[in-house]
């Protein structure tokens, strides 16, 4: 049979007349200023043999340079030569050639060649920069396959790198006649590049599938997703994939791709009607704008019965991409509990599942963190891991709410802190098995120590990270800690703290310390049968009168017993609770600390009249009965006052920050009405944006110009480039902003600072409404000038266990002073409203 089906409908996508062949470099403006090195300090260059189609090894022979700079997780590190092209006084270098790191110290370009397996390996590529030129008869788009650098500047536009080396980062480029440059930011020692052929002017590229198994009986289509590259240099549209599965057929519209672009588009699998499982032939063919086959690829898929471990496919509300989660059924299809068991670092969810044995009593449900190192279940992998539990309660109905277990290993373990802390009312036990409790006790991350200025409002927004800060939030959890006291990888001193803490007030957790054991020691140490016995004889509480929580986000709180929702005076600091809740003496009485309203359900207290007493100010409400509702409390100068809503009705609270702001179908707006310079460096930056965010994210962003009718982003995440003088967006969507940018200057409210190299980012909610209660959000990332638009193009924004807050300000110089170039930092009220004194600038 064949059906016609679309994806999500395309969103009134409009693209500039923009040609890239007339980009303006990032730093062409130098680099035509720049006196040409001489012939015997040049690198070597590669010449094109017209009609050759075999890869061309780009770092044959390179000039490198190390030791330039000081990286950390944070948002601004330190690095002499990104200082050079924010600037604008970058030169193209020749072996000899110096440059002061941000030391003071004087560091030389120097020639280096490839060994013989083609890869380029030097010290000075830990944490330094490779620089290799191409020379072509003629423009043309080649695919560019290079890994184990963190990015790459290709004649000055920047392009996402493979800093993890998992080798499928093939990215179209335009190569234009004569000199080409390639400039890459490398950090793990060794480089491999290569310039090839692209296989057609539009190709499918299967390095990097995400593919359901299907599940024989389903009625269902299923969801996959495949890179595609558009290997022109022009915009394309009305492209579509047919998917040809046991002679079933389902075509799929694509979203319009940019020139010189790849994405990563989601298609349908037509369902299975086989009859026995195994691996199954899948065609997928990608149809021209003319509706012709363009090109296609061969895969294999799997076909499993419902009841055998599996990968489920879903999308995903944060970008509309397709994430899987493996689910390892429980033998007992009416089992009530589950397991989210969270992977380590470079695993992936299915392999995570495979390490369980079928169990009776229990699913196991493994997210991916959207790549196996994603974001180490922070940010956006933490939002994945709810989504992936979500799509597993889908498929489980009969699970019991409080039989529902997290747990994981090395990075998972981890993440099961991280869940564990920040979501208790959703688990009745967390078991971490060789895990480490945060970025700054493991993986050595730097934490402002300021408690004024703009770097006491970085450090807030740390606040998130910091699982011990939460650690009492595990009072009703049952906890298993799990380690191998001679694990080489994460010390065992990183689990003896906890249980060093948690002897202090928990009456519910249990210690295993494997002598002799590692960091991985086998299936054993995921579903260690100790720790799955400790899962199986727990749940959560039926009723709970005490709650104590400690909590650093408003908008990720997803519920505890009664307690339904709160909203913070001051965003991102910490807010804390200590209530009891007396059902039979209808009291409420405790502390709530850094609370200016909370929410809780009213059904414990149905047809009873409420006192409250919190912080020593009262409150009283009578719930009417015979309806689920909630009483929203607002706190007063004298009393609380109650409200009686339901749960449509219910305050919700806003996202903070440019990470939580990114979370509903994002769409990235590029601008047109700057100078050629400013337009091209914002198409490059939200290309670069978009292919950082399939790299790290496994996902898609949606990519328009400021010509796109506003009416179309309502309820949606947007990122606005630029500033009010070159996106044609700007007035529409950040009417109501305190804070705008314009050329030479930013405004916030009413300081002025007045400088051409500033570089911003500022978070506002979206003005064109939408469905979800916040109504989406605006994040403006730009600048007052070339020199700060270049500036903020590598900040680290999709870089897990980074912070930022609602406002950050700093100068291009931040690549050289770090955060002593950062002029101001903070956050708007609940409200959105501008409160000075949650701005800080430097003095």
């Amino acid at each position: 049979m064949t059906t016609r089906t679309l994806s999500r409908a395309p969103r009134a996508i409009q693209y500039a007349a923009i040609a890239l062949v007339a980009v303006v470099s990032l730093h062409s403006h130098a680099q035509n200023q720049a006196p040409a090195p001489s012939a015997d300090n040049k690198p070597a260059e590669n010449k094109v043999i017209e009609g050759k189609r075999e890869p061309i090894n780009l770092v044959k022979s390179a000039l490198v340079i190390g030791d330039i700079g000081k990286s950390a997780r944070r948002p601004f590190n330190t690095d002499a030569v990104n200082y050079a092209i924010a600037t604008g006084v970058w030169k193209t270098p020749a072996a000899g050639d110096e440059i002061t790191n941000t030391d003071g110290q004087a560091r030389a370009w120097e020639q280096a060649a490839a060994a013989d397996d083609g890869t380029l390996r030097h010290n000075a590529l830990r944490g330094g920069y490779a620089l290799a030129t191409f020379s072509s008869d003629s423009q043309r788009v080649m695919i560019l396959s290079a890994s184990a650098h963190a990015a790459v500047l290709v004649n000055g536009e920047p392009r996402m790198g493979d800093p993890y080396a998992l080798g499928y980062a093939r990215l179209p480029v335009l190569i234009k006649k004569g000199d080409n440059e390639f400039l890459f930011s490398c950090g793990r020692g060794e480089l491999r590049a290569t310039l090839g052929e692209p296989a057609n002017y539009i190709s499918l590229d299967a390095a990097d599938l995400t593919l359901p198994d299907l599940v024989i009986g389903a009625g269902a289509p299923s969801m996959g997703a495949i890179i595609v590259s558009n290997n022109t240099e022009s915009p394309l549209e009305n492209l579509q994939i047919e998917a040809r599965f046991d002679g079933a057929v389902e075509f799929t519209e694509l979203p319009p791709m940019l020139p010189v672009s790849t994405r990563k588009v989601a298609f349908r699998v037509p369902p299975a009607t086989l009859k026995e499982p195994g691996e199954q032939a899948l065609r997928l063919t990608l149809y021209s704008p003319a509706g012709k086959p363009a090109h296609h690829v061969d895969l294999k898929i799997n076909a499993r019965r419902a009841g055998e471990r599996r990968k489920a496919t879903y999308v995903s509300d944060i970008d509309g991409s397709v994430q899987y989660v493996a689910l390892n059924p429980a033998t007992n299809a009416d089992a009530r509990a589950l397991i989210l068991s969270l992977h380590g670092a470079s695993v992936e969810g299915a392999g995570q599942a495979a390490c369980y044995p079928s169990l009776d009593w229990a699913h196991v449900a493994a997210p991916t963190n959207r790549r196996p190192y994603g974001f180490d279940w922070e940010d956006w992998g933490m939002l994945d891991g709810l989504e992936a539990l979500h799509a597993a309660l889908a498929a489980f109905p009969a699970v019991d709410p409080a039989r529902m277990h997290v747990t994981g290993h090395s990075m998972g373990g981890h993440g099961t802190w991280v869940f564990g802390t920040m979501f208790p009312g959703q688990f009745a036990t967390a078991s971490p098995s060789a895990g480490w409790a945060s970025f700054f006790s493991y993986a050595g991350a730097p934490r402002p120590e300021e408690t004024a200025g703009p770097l006491s409002m970085l450090r807030r927004a740390t606040n998130v990270y910091d699982t011990v800060a939460r650690m009492n939030n595990l009072t009703t959890l049952g906890v298993y800690i799990l380690h191998g006291d001679a694990d080489d990888n994460v010390p065992v001193s990183e689990a003896r703290d906890w249980r060093e803490r948690l002897a202090k007030f928990h009456t519910d957790f249990a210690y295993y310390e494997r002598p002799g054991a590692g960091h991985w020691w086998g299936n054993e140490c995921v579903a260690w049968p100790q720790l799955l016995d400790f899962q199986k004889n727990r749940a959560r509480p039926e009723a709970e009168k005490h709650i104590s929580l400690t909590l650093p986000s408003a908008w990720l709180f997803r519920g505890h017993a009664w307690l339904r929702g709160f909203e913070q005076e001051r965003v991102m600091e910490l807010s804390t609770f200590s209530l009891d809740l007396d059902d039979k003496a209808h009291t409420l009485k405790g502390t709530a600390t850094n609370v200016s309203r909370f929410t809780i359900s009213a059904r414990p207290l149905a047809g009873a009249t409420l006192s409250l007493e919190i912080d020593s100010l009262k409150g009283e409400v009578t719930i009417p009965s015979g309806k689920d509702q909630l009483v929203v409390f607002e706190r007063g100068a004298d009393a609380w006052k109650a409200t009686i809503v339901d749960a449509k009705s219910a305050p919700a609270a806003r996202p903070v920050g440019m990470k939580q702001a990114l979370a509903d179908h994002v769409v990235l707006v590029y601008t047109t009405r700057g100078t050629p310079e400013e337009n091209a460096w914002s198409l490059a930056k939200a290309r670069f944006d978009a292919e950082q965010w399939w790299y790290r994210g496994n996902g898609q962003f949606d990519i328009v110009s400021d010509q796109v009718d506003p009416k179309t982003l309502a309820g949606r995440s947007v990122v606005l480039y630029g500033n009010a003088d070159t996106n044609a967006l700007w007035p529409v969507l950040m009417k109501d902003s305190p804070v705008t940018f314009k050329r030479g200057e930013i405004v916030v409210g009413t300081h002025h600072a007045s400088r051409d190299d500033l570089a911003a980012i500022v978070t506002r909610p979206n003005p064109m409404g939408g469905p979800n209660p916040m109504g989406g959000t605006v994040v403006a990332i730009g600048g007052t000038g070339i020199n700060g638009l270049r500036a903020i193009t590598r900040w680290p924004l999709f870089v897990s266990g980074v912070g930022y807050p609602d406002l950050l300000i700093a100068g291009a110089d931040s690549w050289q002073k770090g955060a002593g170039a950062v002029l101001a930092a903070g956050y708007f009220a609940p409200d959105w409203s501008l409160d000075d004194a949650q701005i800080a600038w430097r003095e």
